[in-house]
């Protein structure tokens, strides 16, 4: 059986994915660095006596069963159901008030010092090779190391065990073992890639294109006005609301990346999309009703908005 370790993450740049916002915090749910002892495993703090639901919203997805909050993990029933007993016997599955359904936070309590740190090379932001101690994985599902007290590891079992069952939105991302030479964050994960595709056609990507709406102010200094601001803070969140369908496990047609102020004499809304011509027509006839005071235009780029390099091309309304 194999015994290797992977890093539990969510798809940070899918929209697909998105997890819930909250303002909490998780007092003691990581030692604060005057309480680290390195020669010893500090225990996780446990809530679950003083626990009240926390109101948590966002754009999460019915089929999301990993839309982690803060960077912490947040699981569905779906994957409650399944993992259960793993989760379980590794820590406390906490309740969030959501008006989508039941979610829970989970505060993993199982640390554990595994992390071979004569063997591994890390840095203060992370760990660049792991080498863990083979026989101390023995029975570990889900779990986290001293050395790295805010990410969480899993081991094949439970990988296998969301893979049967089905689950999305978990990016497990290996990080040990690999032959000498090989770097875990250089190797492209399978999975991730097939999740990335998943509903896409063949070389498509959630983000591979882009398009921008260019609004031109109207004030004589050619600056953004209290007004300007509202106007474009309202686009956004229609154009949020168009856009995003919870329902849908399919990748949606665009999603909003945000206002570039960066160019004197107006400001672009930024959009990523898999087709940068579909987009366009999927909200052409919001453009119609635009409310706008002076000119506006669309550009769309057969690239990331990113990628400077491929030139950006007007669109026709």
């Amino acid at each position: 059986m194999s015994n290797s370790i992977y890093k539990l993450e969510r798809f940070y740049d899918d929209p697909r994915y998105e997890g819930f916002y909250a303002e909490f915090r998780m007092p003691g749910y990581v030692p604060s660095v005057r309480r680290r002892d390195k020669n010893k495993v500090w225990r996780a703090a446990r809530f679950a006596e003083i626990w009240k639901p926390i109101k948590v919203t966002g754009r999460v997805r019915q089929f999301n069963d990993y839309p982690s909050s803060l960077g912490l993990p947040v699981f569905s029933p779906k994957a409650v159901e399944a993992l259960s007993d793993l989760l379980e016997a590794n820590g406390e599955l906490l309740p969030l008030n959501s008006e989508l359904g039941r979610y829970f936070v989970f505060n993993t309590t199982t640390i554990v010092d595994v992390l071979n740190l004569k063997k591994s090379q890390s840095d203060r932001l992370d760990i660049w090779r792991y080498a863990f101690f083979a026989r101390k994985l023995k029975g570990l599902s889900i779990f986290r190391i001293p050395e790295k007290p805010n990410h969480i590891y899993v081991t094949e079992e439970f990988v296998r065990r969301a893979e049967a069952a089905d689950l999305r939105g978990m990016d497990f991302k290996k990080v040990w073992p690999f032959p000498r030479g090989i770097d875990w964050w250089r190797v492209p994960k399978e999975t991730t890639l097939k999740a990335k595709q998943r509903g896409l056609p063949r070389g498509r990507s959630v983000k591979g294109n882009s398009v921008a709406i260019h609004l031109f102010f109207t004030g004589k200094s050619g600056k953004e006005t209290a007004a300007d601001t509202k106007r474009i803070n309202a686009m956004m969140d229609q154009l949020d609301a168009l856009l995003v369908d919870p329902r849908s496990t399919a990748p949606s047609v665009g999603q909003v990346e945000g206002v570039d102020r960066g160019i004197s004499g107006k400001c672009r809304l930024m959009l990523s999309c898999p087709d940068a011509d579909a987009l366009i027509a999927f909200i052409r006839p919001w453009l119609s009703r635009l409310k706008w005071p002076g000119r506006f235009s669309v550009g769309k780029r057969y690239a990331n908005f990113a990628d400077v390099r491929v030139k950006q091309v007007p669109a026709k309304l």
